[in-house]
């Protein structure tokens, strides 16, 4: 959410980002981006490696365990960057800052993507609150 509305110029000035904290923020979500990726592909291979073990004739119950664990430890790691980056945009922003998106995200979340009132939802709950869902009219 903070690096979409970073990129923009609209919402850099209703929440007063800086171009310095733009560019930080920009940094960060490309660093998060492609370790999200790289770790992706990691977790593809164990799961692939996993099958492979599965597959043989008479399967290794300690090493499917080993890869199991290596597994649950990849998503452990992915999990984990996941909250760090969050974290790291929440840091980027002033407490100000904060408040004010805060306050954009409660008034957002009571409209539609047409900025018509739903009025009865709480903000983010909920048809259309999900990113990529279509509304219904």
């Amino acid at each position: 959410m903070v690096a979409r509305l970073a990129a923009s110029p609209e919402a850099r000035e209703r929440l007063g980002i800086t171009a310095e904290q733009a560019d930080k923020i920009q940094r960060q979500t490309d660093d998060f981006r492609k370790a999200q990726i790289r770790g992706r592909a990691d977790l593809q291979l164990k799961q692939l490696e996993l099958r492979e073990l599965m597959r043989g004739e008479t399967p290794d119950r300690a090493a499917i365990d080993r890869k199991m664990d290596e597994l649950s430890a990849a998503r452990a790691a992915q999990a984990k960057a996941e909250a760090h980056y969050r974290l790291d945009m929440r840091a980027s922003l002033t407490a100000e800052q904060r408040q004010k998106l805060h306050e954009m995200m409660e008034r957002g979340g009571r409209r539609g993507r047409d900025g018509a009132d739903r009025p009865g939802r709480a903000p983010g709950s909920g048809p259309g609150s999900g990113e990529g869902q279509q509304q219904n009219p």
